[in-house]
């Protein structure tokens, strides 16, 4: 399997399973991408997250992460950096190695979140985690 990688805008990524990546995520949103839609996706046993969202100056604004099941990954289940402006809304975030949410450097809306029997801690803030350092 490969991961689903985008760094543009405006797209939908809707019901898809993504699953054993090895030295990877299954979903990643870089750099400027805004304004995407990620709902209704299994993500699971990826190495590292389940979700990634990370950009450098601040740019990843206004993407919708809702509905998905983020689950028994590697590392974490979602990792948002340097990410503003996005809402995370009604996932399932469980059993991941680590941590189920990272918010690092970010200003975010999580709302109705299930996140649950995560190995060392359901969500993390922080400005102290760089993803490319895991």
């Amino acid at each position: 399997m490969m991961e689903l990688l985008f760094c543009v805008s405006n797209n939908k990524i809707l019901s898809n399973k993504i699953r054993n990546n090895n030295n990877s995520c299954g979903i990643v949103i870089l750099d400027a991408a805004a304004k995407n839609i990620v709902r209704k996706n299994l993500s699971y046993r990826n190495s590292l997250f389940g979700i990634l969202l990370y950009s450098g100056e601040k740019q990843n604004k206004g993407n919708i992460i809702i509905i998905n099941t983020i689950k028994s990954n590697g590392k974490h289940g979602l990792f948002l950096e340097c990410s503003d402006k996005n809402r995370i809304k009604l996932n399932k975030v469980i059993r991941n190695v680590d941590i189920g949410i990272v918010s690092n450097d970010t200003s975010n809306q999580f709302i109705k979140n299930n996140i649950q029997k995560n190995k060392v801690n359901n969500i993390t803030y922080t400005n102290e985690i760089d993803y490319r350092d895991v």
